[in-house]
């Protein structure tokens, strides 16, 4: 199938898929390595650089929330652009 010959609701949802996958990869490189190295940190006695690294896990958290909320917006639009398909109540003949 050529490119040109796709609808609207595909890209949406291709669309949705590529931010999905932003925010994970977003999630695994940023923010998960963060919440390792802060599980050993000691409460009373922080890094140095502990908020350069609280701001970098906020910012990381922006980034893949606001990712998220596009794929949503995108998945949504695809849906409501599919038509409504109503199944008959009658049996289907034998």
């Amino acid at each position: 199938m050529e490119l040109k010959t796709r609808d609207r609701g595909f890209w949406l949802v291709a669309g949705a898929l590529a931010l999905l996958l932003a925010a994970l990869i977003t999630t695994l490189v940023v923010n998960v390595p963060i919440n390792l190295a802060e599980a050993g940190w000691n409460v009373s006695n922080p890094p140095g650089d502990w908020a350069d690294i609280r701001d970098r896990w906020q910012v990381g958290h922006a980034v893949r929330t606001f990712a998220a909320f596009l794929a949503f917006g995108a998945l949504s639009a695809a849906a409501a652009r599919q038509p409504i398909r109503r199944r008959s109540l009658q049996p289907a003949p034998a």
